[in-house]
C-alpha cells in the first residue's frame, strides 16, 4: 500500500479562536539526535486558529503524534476536512 500525502484542513467558523490539539493514544516519545528521548504524549498543539481563518497541517510531517486512536481536542465548532494526494 502506498503512503498518501494527507491534508487536514480545518476552518474556524466560530467567533473566537480555538487552538486544536491532536493527540493518538499511542504517541508515547520520539527519539531526537543531540536531545534524546522527547515527550510527545500529550499530543501536537497546533498554532492558535483565529476566528474565520483557514490552515492546512500536512499529517505525513506530524505522523509520530497521530500513533494509535487519535483524539482532537480544542476544536469544538470547527469544520475539518481529510484531502488525500
Amino acid at each position: 500500500q502506498t503512503e498518501k500525502d494527507q491534508r487536514l484542513v480545518l476552518n474556524n467558523v466560530t467567533a473566537g479562536s480555538l487552538t486544536v490539539t491532536l493527540d493518538g493514544d499511542a504517541a508515547t516519545t520520539v527519539h531526537v539526535s543531540g536531545l534524546g528521548d522527547v515527550d510527545i504524549s500529550g499530543g501536537y498543539a497546533m498554532p492558535a486558529i483565529a476566528a474565520g481563518d483557514t490552515v492546512a497541517l500536512k499529517l505525513n510531517a506530524k505522523s509520530r503524534y497521530l500513533v494509535g486512536v487519535i483524539d482532537v481536542t480544542g476544536g469544538d465548532g470547527i469544520e475539518a476536512q481529510l484531502l488525500n494526494f
